[in-house]
């Protein structure tokens, strides 16, 4: 059977380390789990999902390819059944970004040096930033891929222990406007639009707070300056 992953899966698989354990959480249907063993980037690969339906299938999946020795599944909200010490890069790929931030607060050994974290947001993205920079960690690498019809952002992360203040422009674009691809600078236009069409829904409100509008100009200037 063939396991194909669109570009936004096979992004978030290129930065996955070579050679170490992975934790694929919220693995669905496995596919993220298999490509990276038979594509012989990951070496072990623990998979899980909170629902017993898509984890079912996920085994079945394993068990065709041949690869229950290398992908152990279990069923886990997020990470609350994992050993710490079973993997060493992270995949949430697929759930809001809310979810993410909930699911990583749980999870206070990922504050460990030598993990990494490889985050997919649905949604939400500027809200697992904000929580990764408020937690000590670093975004060491962002990228965008294009999936479906839609744009979304893949973070890499690591747990240094700085706590920084985080601007407008890291916590609403990360990493993606540093250099964009001509899909990151899409993305960046899109989420520009949506800015400008926020404000002007707020500026023709009956109850204006001023404040807001203020702070939605502010962020639209910085992301205009940053395009020039």
């Amino acid at each position: 059977m063939s396991f194909l992953l669109d570009d936004r899966l096979t992004l978030a698989a290129s930065m996955v380390r070579k050679g170490v354990r992975v934790a694929d959480v919220g693995c669905d249907h496995a596919y993220l789990s298999i490509y990276l063993i038979k594509n012989k980037i990951a070496k072990q690969v623990v998979a899980s999902d909170v629902r017993v339906g898509p984890l079912e299938l996920a085994k079945r999946n394993i068990q065709s390819e041949g690869l229950c020795d290398k992908i152990e599944t279990i069923l886990s909200n997020g990470l609350d059944k994992f050993d710490p010490n079973s993997f060493d890069d992270l995949l949430i790929c697929g759930m809001g970004g809310i979810l993410i931030c909930d699911i990583l607060s749980r999870a206070h050994f990922l504050k460990d040096k030598d993990k990494r974290l490889i985050l997919q947001p649905m949604t939400d993205v500027d809200l697992v930033r904000e929580w990764l920079y408020q937690n000590g960690f670093e975004i060491i690498n962002e990228r965008a891929a294009k999936a479906a019809g839609h744009i979304y952002s893949v973070i890499n992360a690591v747990y240094t222990g700085n706590l920084q203040p985080c601007d407008a422009i890291s916590v609403h674009l990360g990493g993606l406007i540093k250099d964009p691809t001509i899909i990151e600078m899409e993305y960046i236009q899109k989420y520009l639009k949506t800015l400008k069409i926020r404000l002007d829904g707020k500026t023709k409100a009956q109850n204006i707070d001023e404040q807001e509008i203020d702070e939605l100009k502010r962020l639209i200037t910085l992301i205009e300056g940053e395009l020039v």
